[in-house]
């Protein structure tokens, strides 16, 4: 460990390797994998895939505005820094430093309406369904299915044209339940091994950022929940 994490950590290790650090936004946890950032001082904690873009966006907050300034001053200053520049054919487009990101990696799905009886899973790396959170979940999806929060489910198709899924298959089974929902949306890949599908699972679950409660609260406000707005009327009446 860098010598100058410990100064940030709050608390010890703990058995499974994990330890708090004392961030600007509180205590963050952070686990194998994580990459920790510090400048200035203030440390931040982000997983590995978040992380380049963090740190590339914390290096164009640091970069000072270039501001309009008169004939007199461009000797002494410079001219402001355009943020547009005009193409061949007239039309505006940013110019200054490229992101330097890498190419795509893979290639692109195909989206296609895929009957129930198509689609399977691979017990090999899905999660077991068999426990009581999965089935309160199935049960719930399948009683109060709404289209308008059926994502397309991640499936793969393999060399012998077996339909597998990725990511979904508590849509699936829940919509397996019903008897007016012969098909669901599907993002179909095809990848090269199932070793690649359980990392595509890994990295798919992974990269969920789980909602913290004031996102909830807020956003519980802008639909008119009643519980949010008596909360929010009890702290107005509190003078906060």
């Amino acid at each position: 460990m860098p010598d100058w994490v410990p100064p940030h950590m709050a608390g010890g290790i703990e058995p499974n390797g994990t330890f708090a650090l004392s961030t600007e936004l509180g205590r963050a946890r952070v686990h194998l994998g994580n990459v920790i950032i510090e400048r200035r001082g203030t440390v931040w904690v982000r997983v590995i895939e978040e992380a380049s873009k963090f740190i590339s966006d914390l290096a164009s907050a640091a970069e000072p505005p270039i501001t309009n300034v008169g004939p007199g001053k461009v000797r002494q200053f410079g001219t402001s820094r355009r943020t547009t520049s005009k193409a061949k054919n007239g039309a505006s487009k940013p110019i200054g430093r490229e992101t330097p990101y890498s190419p795509p990696i893979g290639s692109q799905p195909s989206i296609e309406w895929i009957h129930l009886v198509r689609l399977s899973i691979d017990d090999v790396y899905q999660r077991s369904t068999d426990n009581d959170a999965s089935r309160r979940l199935i049960t719930s999806i399948a009683a109060n299915f709404d289209w308008r929060l059926c994502a397309p489910l991640v499936v793969s198709r393999r060399a012998d044209e077996t339909l597998t899924i990725i990511d979904g298959q508590h849509r699936w089974m829940a919509a397996l339940r019903r008897h007016d929902i012969p098909q669901l949306p599907c993002c179909v890949f095809r990848y090269e091994s199932t070793e690649e599908e359980a990392r595509m699972f890994i990295l798919a679950n992974r990269a969920r950022k789980p909602m913290n409660r004031l996102d909830d609260f807020f956003a519980a406000l802008a639909a008119a929940d009643e519980d949010a707005l008596e909360i929010q009327q009890l702290v107005k009446d509190a003078g906060l």
